[in-house]
């Protein structure tokens, strides 16, 4: 407990501190001494043996009242540590600290123990940088202390079960009884905590003036300064009743601060030594402490307090707060420094003269300091007066602190500097501004402040809207701007490949992918290229989507059916289906396209039809028989050829009227009962599947086959134009489908053919046949005898009609060229070329359509005359003998032969004549190359006159039996041989017929 004299003395350094008294009277006001009062005088006396001889209750109401105040909002206002060194503990206020007879008791004991030399404590450091005189003084305090011989060592009770007190060994007749300071709240905490401190005492405090201190603060909290600073003291303090107990706060593991180096050089007196297990309990917390965060710090030193409670400790009250000081940092000081074994006096006393010898200020200096410390929150002012003066900050710290106090350094930069050398935060409130009027109107014409106050809110608004539109320039740009024009962008492109543009189309669809990517245009212009049979087009689009999405099911899907059902790549409609059955076997859409496509192959290659049944029957499996699956096998059966089992699915279907009807498989089953000839059902078939869909070609196709085969014309040609206009609105075609639409057209020629209406016949053939070129260029289709059908029918036209021998040689060839090659065909080729003179490509053509040997009569006469012409007579007369006989026969076999009223016997009677004539001019020109000339004359003439025989009967009337006026050739010829002239030929009768069935010609 200080003495008197120290507090007056302390009021006095105190006073001084920052130069107080001259800056109240620059601002016009008085500095206020305040008296020491008579009540603490006797304070003094009573207080120590008041507080020894207290009660329980007593201490436990004084230590409520020691209770600090911890609030939440203000940081830098920490509690107390465990240990408060005398000379940095805040003076208690009347009404928190002991009362006055304890503390005047208290005071009186301890001065007595020191006297008598029980304990020992290191010397208190002052306020201030001490004075020579003040130097002196310590030095031989410390001269004497080192000559006082050693006490005796006293062991170290049992501490109590309470919180530790740190207290002076009394005598043991001396000694307070143990209950006497029992305290119940602090026994728990000491339980849980199971450790013990050191009891210790310091002998000497200094206090500051309590009265002075409070009129300074009131003085100061009426400036406009201060005001701010004392309302936040004043929520300090109202907070503080808010705030949770010592006992609530109390960590356990945070008693101690880590020792600093000073308790490293001294140890405790030997008197003072405490119990080996009462250290380790220190050392635990100091090393749980070192580990505690700053946020769990002040909730840890808020128990503290109550845990390190000693006797000798007294509390100031709400001074502490008033001034802002953390009661943390104090307590950590004390902890630093510790209690000194023994005390080097003259090492002390060498290293304070070379303090004072290095480090000097001017009177310039000092008033800068004490200018920039009157500027100074007070909490931070007490913290770096308490660092120069008790703490005695020394070396290169205090330099630097000193040169920022003369500096005028903000508080906030002082605040770090000061927080580092003390190990702590120190918080300055955001509230605090310590500036004159005078000082604010000099800044104000700053160029500083011109920036700060005046352009940097423009330009933070400014930064501020531009970023807000440049978010909103790109959220609108990106997500309003692009997908909407590049809608527009699509939507143009789709229009130029209606009008056939396809540059341009594409064009613009890179531009609005460029925008923004939307799937459903890829497949949009995909499907539109494949209409326009830009199939190229079409699959670069895919292409591109599988680089996008190469596992996406529709894209894979949609390509497949491109690739297998119009390009007929079978192959790489495979490779892309198996990305999706690789991953998933049993995939249903993607193994029915695989069957479909294998059905598709196996045209090709037969090989193919089991992978079909193979994927037919994994899904028939995997999923039960549907009929969906079940229409698939049937068409398996069909183009396999499996009659047997193509019935037992038709009856199946037909029995049961509730089945579902694939139309598609039912075209299908109608159309392979017309090729095996089995009408019976046919028509049920077709019918039944037209009542679901009346709109597929593959059923108006087929009924027009059916038709025809049953003979009804009209009803044909009514099929054919549904399935021709059914096909073309059904495009694009897979193969089989244009195979179909390739082969009405040559039917409906055909029908127009047998119309008599050749120019809409030619029209149907032409068109059929640029479908087939176009289909076998783009590999769609191969090269059938059923496709050259279409060149032979136009030939025809060609041939019969228009004259036009040489076109038609040209489309019989292509016919040829297409595998359908006919004795008809031959035989007309054989004609062209026999009229042409090419008599050797006639007779081969002739052979050719024979076969090696052939009856039919035409056949037979016109090889005879190109052998004749050809000069080949004897082969010539082979034939036309033959021929000769064929046409006798003939005639022989009809019971009434009358030329003259049918048609037909008339014109077998004409052909008979004409190949009598024939044969008797070959005969002719026989007898010329052999031996036998007369014979063959002879031969010769007797033809002749049968030849002319039957002209007569052709030509003579019936009626009156007249002769004609005309004259045939084999009675010219006659009179030729038997009247011979030097230039005469025989004539022949040389034109053939055009066909192999014409009889007459």
């Amino acid at each position: 407990m200080p003495r008197i004299k120290e507090i007056e003395e302390f009021k006095t350094v105190f006073n001084n501190l920052g130069d107080e008294p001259a800056i109240l009277r620059e601002r016009g006001e008085e500095f206020e001494d305040i008296p020491l009062s008579e009540e603490a005088e006797r304070e003094e006396e009573g207080e120590l043996k008041d507080l020894l001889e207290g009660s329980g209750e007593e201490e436990e109401e004084s230590l409520e009242g020691l209770e600090p105040g911890v609030t939440e909002e203000e940081p830098g206002l920490a509690p107390l540590e465990d240990e408060v060194e005398p000379e940095t503990e805040p003076v208690p206020e009347p009404e928190a600290g002991l009362p006055e007879e304890e503390g005047e008791a208290f005071e009186e004991k301890a001065a007595e123990d020191i006297e008598a030399g029980e304990t020992e404590a290191p010397e208190e450091e002052e306020e201030e940088i001490p004075s020579d005189e003040e130097l002196e003084a310590l030095l031989s305090e410390f001269e004497e202390e080192e000559e006082a011989p050693e006490e005796e060592e006293v062991p170290a009770e049992e501490p109590p079960e309470e919180k530790e007190v740190s207290a002076v060994e009394l005598p043991a007749e001396e000694e307070a009884p143990e209950e006497e300071f029992e305290l119940p709240s602090l026994e728990e905490e000491e339980t849980e905590a199971g450790t013990e401190e050191e009891v210790s005492f310091e002998d000497e405090f200094e206090l500051p003036d309590l009265e002075e201190e409070e009129t300074f603060a009131e003085e100061e909290a009426e400036t406009p300064l201060a005001e701010a600073e004392a309302e936040e003291v004043e929520a300090g303090r109202e907070e503080e009743a808010e705030a949770p107990t010592a006992e609530e706060a109390f960590d356990e593991e945070t008693l101690e601060a880590p020792p600093s180096e000073e308790e490293e050089e001294f140890s405790l007196p030997p008197e003072l030594e405490v119990p080996e297990e009462a250290r380790e309990g220190e050392e635990a917390a100091e090393d749980r402490e070192a580990f505690t965060s700053p946020e769990e710090a002040g909730e840890e030193e808020a128990g503290e307090i109550e845990e390190d409670f000693s006797i000798d400790e007294f509390n100031l009250g709400d001074i502490s707060e008033e001034f802002g000081l953390e009661e943390e940092e104090e307590e950590e000081a004390v902890a630093e420094r510790g209690i000194p074994e023994e005390i080097e006096a003259e090492k002390i006393a060498g290293e304070l003269e070379e303090a004072v010898e290095e480090f000097s200020l001017s009177d310039e200096d000092f008033r800068a300091v004490q200018n920039t410390l009157a500027t100074l929150p007070r909490n931070l002012k007490i913290i770096i007066e308490e660092l120069i003066g008790e703490q005695e900050l020394a070396g290169e710290n205090l330099r630097r602190l000193a040169d920022m106090l003369i500096s005028g350094e903000s508080a906030r930069n002082l605040a770090s500097f000061t927080g580092k050398i003390t190990g702590k935060k120190i918080v300055i409130p955001s509230q605090y501004e310590k500036k004159t009027g005078r000082e604010f109107e000099l800044e104000k014409g700053t160029l500083a402040y011109l920036l700060k106050e005046t352009v940097l809110p423009v330009l933070r608004i400014m930064l501020v809207v531009l970023i807000g539109m440049g978010v909103l320039g790109y959220i609108g740009y990106n997500f309003l701007y692009s997908p909407i024009y590049a809608q527009i962008l699509y939507s143009r492109g789709y229009q130029e490949i209606e009008e056939d543009d396809y540059t341009s189309a594409n064009q613009y669809f890179d531009r609005g992918y460029s925008l923004w990517a939307m799937k459903r245009w890829f497949f949009r212009y995909a499907e539109a290229f494949v209409e326009k049979k830009q199939y190229t087009l079409a699959e670069g689009k895919y292409e591109r989507l599988l680089n996008l999405y190469p596992s996406d099911k529709k894209t894979i899907l949609d390509y497949a059916s491109l690739k297998s059902e119009i390009l007929a790549e079978y192959e790489q409609a495979d490779r892309l289906l198996k990305r999706i059955l690789e991953d998933s076997p049993f995939d249903y859409e993607a193994l029915l396209s695989a069957g479909d496509n294998y059905l598709r192959w196996a045209e090709e290659d037969f090989t193919y039809y089991e992978e079909a049944r193979r994927s037919y029957a994994t899904l028939i499996q995997k999923y039960g028989a549907e009929p969906k699956l079940l229409y698939r096998m049937l068409k398996y059966f069909i183009r396999t050829d499996n009659l047997d089992e193509v019935v037992k699915l038709k009856d199946q279907f037909l029995a049961d009227k509730k089945t579902q009807i694939d139309p598609s498989a039912f075209a299908e089953l109608g159309g392979y009962l017309i090729e095996k000839n089995i009408l019976e059902d046919v028509q049920e078939v077709l019918f039944r599947a037209l009542k679901i869909d009346n709109t597929l070609a593959e059923l108006h196709y087929n009924l027009a086959r059916y038709y025809r085969r049953i003979q009804d014309f009209s009803e044909e040609k009514k099929a054919l134009r549904n399935a021709l206009n059914f096909f073309e609105a059904d495009r694009p075609l897979s193969s089989r489908k244009l195979a179909m639409l390739i082969d009405t057209y040559n039917r409906m020629g055909e029908a127009h053919i047998r119309d008599e209406k050749y120019l809409e016949a030619e029209e149907m053939l032409q068109r059929g046949i640029e479908l087939y070129e176009d289909a076998l260029s783009r590999k769609l289709l191969a090269r059938s005898a059923k496709y050259g059908k279409l060149y032979e029918n136009l030939a025809d036209i060609y041939y019969y009609q228009a004259g036009d021998y040489d076109t038609a040689l040209v489309l019989y060839n292509k016919a040829e060229g297409n595998l359908h090659s006919t004795p008809d065909i031959n035989y007309k080729k054989g004609y062209i070329n026999y009229l042409n003179g090419n008599y050797m490509d006639s007779l081969l053509e002739f052979y050719e359509a024979s076969g090696g040997f052939s009856a039919n009569k035409n056949l037979m006469f016109a090889t005879a005359n190109t052998l004749f012409m050809r000069n080949d007579y004897f082969a010539a007369q082979g034939y036309y003998n033959h021929l000769l006989d064929t046409l006798e026969r003939e005639i022989s076999n009809i019971s009434s032969f009358n030329p003259a009223e049918e048609r037909a016997h008339r014109a077998l009677l004409e052909y008979t004549m004409k190949v009598y004539n024939n044969l008797g001019v070959t005969l002719f020109y026989l007898s010329r190359q052999s031996k036998d000339r007369a014979q063959k004359e002879a031969q010769a003439l007797v033809n002749l006159a049968k030849s002319s025989e039957y002209f007569d009967f052709l030509t003579r009337d019936p009626d009156t039996m007249e002769r004609a006026e005309a004259v045939n050739l084999g009675y010219l010829n006659s009179r030729r041989i038997l009247y011979p002239q030097s230039d005469y030929e025989l004539s022949l009768y040389i034109d053939l017929p055009r066909d192999m069935n014409e009889m007459s010609f």
